[in-house]
């Protein structure tokens, strides 16, 4: 166990660590300024010195693998230390680094926005489908999955709502995949967004619809 633990954690660094990489092979030919933020529609709004590319993105990614890796240890029902957890951090992980690579590109090359922004959101789509996939397993914690009064009151509402939500997670966010790439520009961002709240809430509500029924049952 301690060695697929090892082997996950290498990976997981390894894609985090390897866009910066790619960045500092662009880093002496990107201009002085950059662009720091982009519009629902992929075109910059704000720009800001190159430096700030490792600092501000350094700084998050730092920030996001220390979270996912110690989320374990602080969980007070310590149901997190699973291969599962891991494999969900690797493919968070590799989204990420997706995304990075996508910025840097476009920061290098000045790539179409409408291309940019699919791409980009297409890999938030496959974030979301990675994090059904690991929904229909997840163990009741306080960090990571569906986490409303109700899951979190009761173990079998919580197993059911993850495993019947799970597939719509997955099959929401592969087509948020698709649908970047066929919806006009100005669409693409309420697209994902809509889908994504659709998920939550509708998540959600079937916790509560759940709890309801199982409390019903016990009177």
């Amino acid at each position: 166990m301690k060695t697929i633990t090892r082997s996950h954690e290498w990976l997981i660094l390894i894609l985090m660590v390897a866009p910066f990489i790619y960045l500092g092979t662009l880093y002496n030919n990107l201009p002085e300024r950059v662009p720091f933020h982009y519009n629902a529609e992929g075109i910059p709004d704000d720009y800001g010195p190159k430096y700030g590319l490792v600092l501000l993105f350094g700084g998050i990614t730092a920030f996001l693998y220390f979270l996912f890796r110690y989320i374990p240890d602080i969980d007070p029902k310590q149901q997190l230390n699973t291969s599962n957890y891991r494999k969900l951090r690797v493919a968070i992980a590799a989204c990420w680094s997706l995304l990075l690579f996508l910025l840097w590109y476009n920061t290098a090359h000045g790539a179409q926005s409408d291309t940019f922004l699919s791409f980009l959101l297409a890999s938030v789509g496959l974030m979301i489908a990675s994090i059904g996939n690991f929904m229909y397993s997840v163990r009741p914690n306080y960090f990571v999955g569906i986490r409303t009064p109700w899951t979190l009151n009761s173990e079998f509402v919580w197993r059911k709502t993850h495993q019947k939500s799970a597939p719509y997670w997955v099959a929401g966010g592969l087509l948020c995949v698709l649908l970047v790439f066929l919806v006009p520009t100005v669409w693409k961002t309420a697209v994902l967004l809509t889908i994504t709240l659709g998920l939550a809430f509708g998540s959600a509500l079937y916790s509560f619809v759940l709890y309801r029924q199982q409390s019903t049952n016990q009177q």
